[in-house]
């Protein structure tokens, strides 16, 4: 992924976020999305226990982040590869990630270590992917705070996966939540900036929720 920022911004000279960027990120994202399908098809990574604790809580993040997606695809609808893009984009992204950093990383971390220590580690390797966003021409003050969140976010996604056993809920949650930056309606006084700034706390609330329901997905016994 960082080689892919790195000629999008050094080569093409599109900068991290940009229209050009974005459109031009799609084939590789796309790339590493159908490999990251592809490994889990051959490999078949499964938590210890496959049997859901539930998932109506997942619609406390998942309503709001809906409602903005649909607010964003209704309002930039067209016949248009700026408009496609984006959306490309954040499936792409939301397929490969919640694959890769939850499916794979953090199944294979609950074969050797705690519950805790497992969702810990692996919030903190998703939250390490983004540096590379510095190679896009990403600040590095905006790539500081994007590793803060993304941590966190790492962290209820892991939280949530253990709940629902169900990585198809990640990657809805995922890609809405990238199509909503990636589509550009969040700007300075629209009326998803408010309610954006509401969905990271909803998915703290909902793990907190999770945990304290299922002590033991915060366990930090290993396996025998």
């Amino acid at each position: 992924m960082g080689a892919i920022f790195a000629y999008l911004h050094f080569v093409q000279g599109s900068t991290y976020g940009s229209a050009e960027f974005l459109q031009g990120a799609v084939p590789g994202m796309a790339l590493l999305a159908v490999a990251s399908v592809a490994y889990c098809r051959s490999q078949r990574p499964a938590l210890p226990d496959a049997t859901p604790l539930g998932w109506r809580i997942m619609l406390l993040p998942m309503v709001p982040s809906a409602a903005m997606m649909l607010y964003a695809l209704g309002t930039r609808a067209q016949a248009s590869w700026a408009f496609l893009a984006p959306l490309l984009l954040a499936v792409a992204v939301g397929l490969g990630e919640e694959l890769i950093y939850r499916k794979v990383v953090l199944s294979s971390l609950l074969q050797a270590a705690s519950p805790r220590r497992a969702i810990i580690i692996s919030a903190a390797i998703f939250s390490a992917l983004h540096v590379v966003n510095v190679l896009g021409g990403q600040t590095v003050l905006d790539t500081t705070r994007q590793l803060g969140s993304t941590f966190v976010a790492g962290l209820a996604y892991a939280v949530m996966y253990l709940y629902t056993r169900r990585i198809a809920w990640l990657v809805v949650a995922h890609a809405m939540w990238d199509y909503i930056g990636f589509s550009g309606a969040l700007t300075p006084g629209s009326p998803l900036s408010a309610l954006a700034a509401v969905v990271p706390l909803l998915e703290v609330i909902a793990m907190v929720v999770i945990l304290r329901r299922h002590k033991e997905l915060w366990s930090t016994e290993s396996p025998a």
